[in-house]
């Protein structure tokens, strides 16, 4: 699983949008005016934009999940050996993606 996510991630890299030509600003931004968005300390103008926001994780509140132990779309890749039983909460993307993936290294 390592491998495959490590494979994978150059598609989605940083590095590799700002060799195709596209300007890669990282941090907490907010718009300013309709052609301008802050990035930081610094103020961008624009003709068009992407905001490509992420998503975190997020701990729910379920009675006995924090003792009972998670894991979280970040901290699953982590493991060294599939685990004998996974509920994945969420039905979105990431939540099917993480579904699909184990289901898979079951085969």
């Amino acid at each position: 699983m390592r491998q495959v996510r490590a494979d994978l991630s150059y598609n989605d890299s940083a590095s590799r949008f700002a060799r195709l030509g596209v300007d890669v600003f990282l941090g907490e931004a907010r718009f300013v005016a309709r052609d301008r968005i802050e990035v930081g300390a610094k103020t961008l103008r624009f003709k068009r934009a992407a905001i490509t926001t992420g998503a975190r994780a997020a701990a729910l509140p379920i009675p006995g999940l924090g003792e009972a132990g998670y894991l979280t779309n970040e901290s699953v890749f982590s493991l060294t050996e599939s685990p004998r039983r996974l509920a994945v909460i969420g039905g979105g993307p990431i939540g099917c993606e993480l579904a699909q993936a184990f289901s898979a290294l079951r085969r």
